[in-house]
């Protein structure tokens, strides 16, 4: 298996660890992420979304106010749609 939570799942199906202290397994594997993590991925989540969300209303509010950028290259592409 290529990660811990594969090789984790074959010896659980082989019987190499038992059904009672599978909970044990697992939280000594650190396989489950932590609160940190999640929070770390939700900031980063939130970051991204929100770029997108100013980088098209910067394009929403250019087109609906006619701006006029003529110099610039991404001008021409704006103007097909």
């Amino acid at each position: 298996m290529d990660s811990h939570r594969g090789e984790l799942i074959n010896l659980i199906e082989h019987n190499v660890v038992s059904q009672n202290i599978i909970d044990d397994v697992v939280n000594i594997s650190n396989i489950m992420p932590t609160q940190r993590a999640w929070l770390t991925f939700i900031n980063n989540l939130f970051l991204w979304i929100g770029c997108l969300a100013l980088g098209f209303s910067f394009i929403f509010f250019w087109r609906i106010t006619g701006l006029k950028l003529v110099g610039s290259p991404s001008f021409h592409l704006l103007k097909r749609l």
